[in-house]
């Protein structure tokens, strides 16, 4: 190949990084503002309570929003508070950032979840839900890293974890306020690094995936108890969704 078009490719590679780099840096800075302002809106309220906009507060007719998506049925709804959601899974949906959602039982927090993954950049890629609630401490890194043959008596053959499964899309983390302090170093540890070994593996394996966390607990709350670690709540609240009660 020429070096002069090789030059001009390389250049048009590096004029697309940045206008990406670009869009989203600025994607980031509007989650951010969002973000910081449902938290206070969340310190302000006792429980969960509707975001009421002010078209609403001034009587005018609401809107119709919806979000359909290939698993699972659409989420339509016309209420202020499911359209501001809605608004912002379109937002967090443009951006690879963790998001952690929060909302009582019920309240369709994995549809939430599948919208922002079936919306986004991820889209290709598979949605893996995990619930956390079910993976006793000594279940968990075999769920969620898998194990090679021979790890463990009846490791017969390799086994890809959930991790393994998710590569190349998103990443669920229902309930994660049930997951147990060890659990919690474990997937700590496994966000921090993008990486994780399978049992009995010898190197450490690359996870290309997204984060995307829920929960009905208030885990500011946990983490003044010690029930839930600083750290961990840290990685998975860069963006929050407060899903409304039904």
């Amino acid at each position: 190949m020429p070096v002069a078009r090789q030059t001009g490719q390389k250049k048009a590679c590096r004029a697309r990084q940045k206008l990406s780099s670009t869009k989203t840096n600025a994607v980031l800075r509007d989650v951010a503002a969002t973000t910081r302002a449902a938290r206070a809106k969340r310190r302000k309220c006792a429980g969960w309570q509707m975001l009421e906009s002010a078209p609403a507060r001034r009587g005018r007719g609401y809107q119709v929003g919806e979000a359909a998506f290939p698993v699972g049925p659409p989420i339509i709804g016309r209420a202020p508070a499911f359209l501001h959601a809605l608004e912002l899974v379109r937002r967090y949906a443009a951006v690879d950032a963790p998001v952690l959602i929060f909302g009582e039982t019920g309240t369709g927090k994995e549809l939430f979840a599948r919208a922002i993954h079936y919306l986004g950049l991820r889209r290709g890629g598979p949605f893996v839900p995990v619930n956390c609630g079910a993976l006793p401490d000594s279940l968990l890194e075999d769920e969620l890293f898998g194990h090679v043959r021979g790890a463990y008596t009846d490791a017969r053959s390799d086994r890809q974890g959930l991790v393994a499964q998710a590569q190349g899309g998103t990443l669920f983390l229902d309930e994660v306020d049930a997951l147990t302090r060890r659990a919690q170093v474990a997937v700590l540890r496994f966000i921090q690094e993008r990486r994780y070994q399978p049992l009995g593996g010898r190197s450490p394996c690359e996870a290309d995936v997204r984060i995307v966390a829920a929960t009905n607990a208030d885990l500011v709350e946990l983490v003044g108890s010690g029930d839930f670690r600083t750290d961990l709540l840290f990685r998975l609240d860069v963006a929050t969704l407060s899903v409304p009660a039904l």
